[in-house]
Formats: structure tokens, C-alpha cells, sequence
């Protein structure tokens, strides 16, 4: 864990840092932790 911790640069106790620039840095790198959205169903 702490392998992918460091190549992460996470830390283990207080997790990644919390910057706007680290943020916009990791998403561009890793991509947005998201799932798209379904589409509802119809109730007809």
C-alpha cells in the first residue's frame, strides 16, 4: 500500500493534497471520478 501511496504522492494519513492546481493536475492525469448518468426510466 504504501508502493502506491508514494506513486500516488498520497499520503497515507491525510490522503492527496487538497489543492485547486494539485486537483485540476490529478483529473487531467487520471481522468474525473465519475460515472455518467442513465437515463431515467418512463413510468409509461
Amino acid at each position: 500500500v504504501e508502493g502506491l501511496a508514494n506513486l500516488l504522492k498520497a499520503n497515507l494519513d491525510k490522503g492527496i493534497p487538497g489543492d485547486d492546481n494539485e486537483l485540476l493536475i490529478r483529473r487531467q492525469a487520471f481522468g474525473e471520478n465519475t460515472y455518467p448518468k442513465k437515463k431515467g426510466r418512463s413510468f409509461f
